[in-house]
């Protein structure tokens, strides 16, 4: 980071944790394919969301072990992805840009 009066420093990265079962997205930004990965093996569907809540693609989660999408198709902006068990219940979800 830069300072106002020009000094370059760094802020200490105390800790990064992530929740068991969380859902893991690169690269992020996005350009073309979304790679994610989901370890516990629960997710039945994908849904990705636009900033207004609008749903703009779904997928069935099916058991590829290099599960990715093609979002080449998406305008730029952010988005939500959501991974839903057999029930349709959120189990995860991540943020990221196209």
């Amino acid at each position: 980071m830069e300072d106002l009066n020009g000094d370059i420093g760094h802020s200490p990265v105390i800790s990064v944790t992530r929740r068991p079962g969380e859902v893991t997205i690169w690269p992020n930004p996005v350009s073309r394919i979304l790679n994610w990965n989901e370890p516990t093996g629960q997710a039945r569907t994908l849904r990705i969301l636009d900033m207004a809540g609008k749903e703009v693609l779904q997928v069935a989660v099916g058991t590829a072990s290099d599960p990715s999408l093609d979002l080449s198709n998406l305008a730029a902006g952010s988005y939500t992805l959501l991974l839903l068990d057999s029930e349709d219940r959120p189990l995860s979800q991540a943020r990221f840009i196209r």
